[in-house]
């Protein structure tokens, strides 16, 4: 559900371009689905649902709460709810028997808009055991308790910033993306360029930059495996 980023690599730059866009973005950036379901179950089909008022009471309850005290008031209320999925946990391990892995009892997906800043969609999603409590944390920073994660800076000022360190921004090869890095909270702009790949392997410029501050993350070489 999140990017983590390689210890080791992290840099000290905190260069910030102070450009403020208040005009459309040159480029818009929609990130996740919307689906139910971000993990495979295997042999089993979940119930899928629309509404939150489809959860347990005391379940919806739970929900509201941990999101309200993890985003604040403000910051919640621009969260849509889009899509849930519930799974019975006998029939799910009937289905597939060798599961290893902690099974949720409720998924549900969020979307998250910043027109303002090039962020057309974002889709976010969490799951809860039985009683409400979190298995997986949803994909997005803490705002009430760091305010600043609030707002992102523009995938424009983004762009600059990638410039500045001479990374490609567009064309061939290339990617830009957003996603939220589980190891520091917050949401970050990432850039990657494929700079030269053989039958094995392919190598790719990848820049990150934390989309609250600006601060460059990570500047430097991937090579993985095709």
């Amino acid at each position: 559900m999140a990017l983590k980023l390689s210890t080791g690599i992290l840099l000290a730059t905190t260069l910030c371009v102070c450009v403020h866009i208040t005009c459309a973005q040159t480029r818009t950036i929609s990130y996740g689905n919307p689906s139910p379901t971000g993990i495979s179950l295997g042999a089993y089909v979940p119930t899928t649902f629309n509404s939150l008022d489809a959860l347990p009471a005391n379940v919806r309850t739970k929900v509201d709460e941990h999101l309200g005290k993890r985003f604040g008031d403000s910051y919640y209320s621009r969260l849509a709810f889009v899509s849930g999925s519930s799974i019975n946990l006998a029939e799910f391990l009937r289905a597939n028997p060798k599961t290893q892995w902690r099974v949720h009892s409720y998924e549900l997906v969020f979307r998250f808009t910043d027109l303002k800043s090039g962020l057309k969609e974002y889709y976010a999603r969490a799951r809860f055991d039985s009683n409400g409590d979190v298995i997986d944390e949803i994909n997005l920073p803490e705002a009430a308790n760091f305010p600043s994660k609030a707002k992102i800076i523009s995938v424009d000022d983004a762009i600059a910033i990638a410039k500045l360190h001479g990374h490609k921004t567009k064309g061939t090869g290339t990617n830009v993306t957003i996603d939220y890095l589980e190891d520091v909270g917050s949401l970050a702009w990432v850039f990657k360029s494929y700079t030269s790949n053989d039958a094995y392997t392919v190598t790719a410029k990848v820049l990150i930059i934390d989309a609250h501050s600006g601060a460059i993350l990570k500047d430097s070489f991937e090579t993985g495996i095709k």
